[in-house]
C-alpha cells in the first residue's frame, strides 16, 4: 500500500483486480495497517467469518429471525482462523479477505456490490442471490450492511447500524407501522412524501425557492386520501412505494438510500436519470428518507434536512 496527500487529506492506495483504488483514511492521518482488535474465539472460527462480541468472546453473527438480537450486531470480520478460547484478530474497519466459504449463493464477491449479514451464521450475502433475498418473508430479522466488495476476494468493511425487519424475538413482521393521522391538505396518493403545515399534510419538495417547511418531511402516506379527509402517514417503518412516487425510475433499488425529490411528493436516489440532488440542479436541501429493502418497500428513517443553499 502507498499513501498520498490531496487537499490536506491522506489517502491509502492499493490495486485490486489490476485497478488502482484510493481510500480516504482521515484528515492528515496515515493508516499503515488494518483497524482491528484482539478477542477470544467463543467457538471454532474460520478466516473471513462475520462475528459479534459477547463479553471477551466473538461468535458467528446472524441476521436470522428468531435468534437473539445480539447476533444482528456484527463488529467485524476475522482476519484468521482460530480454535475455541484462542486469540483472534477481528477487522473492524478496513479491508478483509473473503472466500467462497464465507459467502452465500456465490463463490466469490461481486466487485462494487454491497454485502449484508446472512441468516446463515458468520456468512455474507448480497441483497439478492440464488439462495434468496434479505427480507422478512425470507426469514431475516435485520438488514445489516457490512461493506462493499473491492475485488472478488476483498471487502471494504464499513458496518452500518442494523435495520430491524422483524419485531425482536418474534417471527412476524412488525404491525402496525409507526403512524400518525393528519388531514390531507390536497388530494394525496399512497406512498407520497409529505410535510405538515398546521393540521394538514401536503406534498413535500426539496426544490430551491420554496420555504424550508416544504422539505421538513414527516413521512410517507400509507394510503390515498381526498383533500380534507384523514390520511395516515408512516413516520418510521416500512412504506410501500410505486412508480408514481419515484422520480425517473419505475422501482426502488434495494440497498440504496432515497432522498426527497424536487418533484412534489416524490423520492429519488442521489443520482438518477433526472439528475443529481445538488444545488446546481435546483435543490434547496438534501433530505434522506430511508433505505430501500425491496423494489417496492422503503424503510422510512427520516434524517434532518441538509441545506444546500444558504
Amino acid at each position: 500500500m502507498t499513501d498520498r496527500a490531496i487537499f490536506n487529506k491522506r489517502y491509502t492506495g492499493f490495486t485490486p483486480a489490476n485497478t488502482q483504488v484510493w481510500l480516504a483514511n482521515g484528515a492528515g492521518v496515515t493508516t499503515t495497517s488494518s483497524t482491528s482488535e484482539e478477542f477470544l474465539a467463543g467457538t471454532d472460527l474460520i478466516q473471513g467469518e462475520v462475528v459479534y462480541v459477547s463479553g471477551l468472546y466473538v461468535l458467528p453473527a446472524s441476521a436470522a429471525s428468531g435468534v437473539s438480537p445480539n447476533l444482528h450486531q456484527p463488529i467485524g470480520i476475522t482476519s484468521e482462523a482460530a480454535p475455541t478460547n484462542s486469540g483472534v484478530t477481528v477487522i473492524l474497519d478496513d479491508i478483509a479477505v473473503v472466500s467462497a466459504a464465507n459467502l452465500v449463493g456465490e463463490t466469490s464477491l461481486t466487485v462494487g456490490e454491497p454485502y449484508y449479514l446472512s441468516k446463515y451464521s458468520g456468512k455474507l450475502t448480497r441483497y439478492s442471490t440464488a439462495s434468496g433475498v434479505v427480507t422478512a418473508p425470507s426469514g431475516y430479522a435485520a438488514l445489516v450492511n457490512l461493506g462493499t466488495a473491492l475485488s472478488t476476494s476483498e471487502l471494504h468493511v464499513e458496518i452500518q447500524p442494523s435495520i430491524v425487519l422483524y419485531d425482536q424475538g418474534s417471527s412476524s413482521i412488525i404491525t402496525p407501522p409507526s403512524t400518525q393521522n393528519f388531514t390531507a391538505g390536497v388530494n394525496l396518493i399512497k406512498g407520497q412524501v409529505v410535510y405538515v403545515s398546521g393540521i394538514y399534510a401536503l406534498p413535500a419538495s426539496a426544490a430551491s425557492g420554496l420555504p424550508s417547511e416544504n422539505y421538513s418531511v414527516v413521512g410517507l402516506t400509507a394510503d390515498a386520501a381526498s383533500a380534507s379527509a384523514t390520511v395516515q402517514v408512516i413516520l418510521d417503518d416500512v412504506a410501500t412505494v410505486s412508480d408514481v412516487n419515484i422520480t425517473a425510475a419505475s422501482t426502488l433499488v434495494p440497498g440504496q438510500y432515497y432522498y426527497l425529490s424536487k418533484s412534489e411528493g416524490e423520492l429519488t436516489p442521489f443520482t438518477s436519470a433526472s439528475g443529481t440532488v445538488a444545488a446546481s440542479n435546483g435543490y434547496a436541501a438534501l433530505v434522506n428518507l430511508g433505505l430501500a429493502i425491496t423494489p417496492t418497500a422503503l424503510h422510512v428513517q427520516l434524517q434532518p434536512p441538509l441545506e444546500l443553499y444558504s
